[in-house]
């Protein structure tokens, strides 16, 4: 710290911890195997945490705050995961189905190009289970 006179004092300051509790579990791919390098997300009202599995599969990431948080997991190949709700301390085994790659195009009524390549999240996004079809 600096004083107005310039001459310079320590301070001790103590920045808030995260002392929420951690969710652990494994992450398995479409094929059973546990998920390498997965990337696993808890979204909460005030934050994201992240972390990614390890080459067993497992992960163990801390809620952003104690009251809990919405867990998804997913890996390149593999349907994202439902979110699940999760208050810490629990000990999961996450799921991944395979992808279903729909292709397509969006077009308005007069047929000029919408967009392309979101046939999938807009299916998910509606409601409709990409893996009915």
């Amino acid at each position: 710290m600096m004083a107005s006179d310039g001459a310079t004092a320590a301070a001790d300051l103590e920045l808030p911890r995260n002392t929420a509790p951690f969710v652990r579990g494994v992450v398995v791919g479409p094929d059973g195997q546990p998920a390498r390098q997965a990337r696993v997300n808890i979204s909460s009202r005030v934050g994201i945490s992240s972390g990614q599995t390890d080459g067993e599969g497992r992960f163990a990431v801390r809620l952003p705050v104690a009251e809990g948080g919405t867990l998804t997991a997913s890996l390149e190949g593999a349907w994202p995961s439902v979110g699940i709700p999760v208050r810490g301390g629990e000990d999961l085994r996450v799921e991944l189905r395979p992808a279903r790659h729909l292709w397509g195009k969006r077009v308005s009524e007069a047929q000029r190009l919408v967009c392309q390549g979101q046939v999938q999240a807009e299916l998910a996004a509606l409601g409709h289970d990409p893996l009915a079809l």
